[in-house]
């Protein structure tokens, strides 16, 4: 009687035991479960992630942009020049006595976009010997002057405008051939001063004067 007992209470032991291990596999997660825990939001792959971080290959990359560029009037433009105000676009015939006067006469333009005024002409000579006697303006051509001279100062010239100018030079009691001429010219550009020279002849080689000795 006593051992049938014992044998009962073991078996009810066994029965208990294994009850609650399979309520116990019966509450855990299923593994291999891809649901995520309630209130965990899934995360993007990290490939997702760095794709959307980084801009496509093909994107023209923006680049700041400089100041505005300054815009000059004519004026301002023709102030930044350093040469290139006139120009001798053409040298007339020269008229000597061959003996004591010269003139050069020679067609000046203005090469600027803006009006100048002629503030002075005068003959630059290098090597000296000629003798200044004056510088005049008249309108025409080397063909065919018209109106009367007069001084170079205060005399306009509008943009690509010409205007005839006349060098009247005194020759020395020797002979002139090897002496160089040039033309300085003072305009005003909107009450700037501005100079340039321009080159008349190298010499007077190509002259005949009667103190030169013809060479054999």
């Amino acid at each position: 009687m006593v051992r049938s007992e014992g044998v009962g209470g073991w078996g009810l032991v066994l029965v208990v035991a294994v009850v609650a291990a399979l309520f116990s596999m019966l509450s855990q997660p299923q593994r291999g479960s891809s649901s995520p825990a309630p209130g965990v939001l899934p995360s993007a792959p990290p490939s997702a992630s760095a794709a959307a971080s980084t801009p496509p290959s093909s994107a023209t990359p923006v680049v700041p942009s400089g100041p505005p560029p300054i815009s000059l009037n004519a004026t301002q433009s023709a102030l930044l020049q350093t040469s290139g105000f006139v120009s001798a676009i053409q040298i007339c015939h020269v008229t000597t006595d061959h003996r004591t006067t010269l003139d050069i006469s020679l067609i000046l333009r203005n090469d600027t976009q803006v009006t100048e005024l002629l503030e002075e002409l005068s003959p630059a000579l290098p090597l000296g010997g000629l003798k200044d006697r004056g510088v005049v303006v008249r309108s025409g051509t080397c063909a065919s002057p018209f109106g009367k001279p007069a001084k170079a100062a205060g005399q306009v010239l509008p943009s690509n405008t010409t205007v005839l100018i006349t060098l009247h030079l005194g020759l020395p009691k020797t002979c002139p051939q090897p002496l160089p001429v040039n033309l300085d010219v003072t305009v005003s550009i909107d009450g700037n001063i501005r100079a340039e020279q321009l080159p008349l002849y190298p010499d007077l080689g190509s002259f005949t004067f009667t103190t030169c000795h013809p060479t054999t």
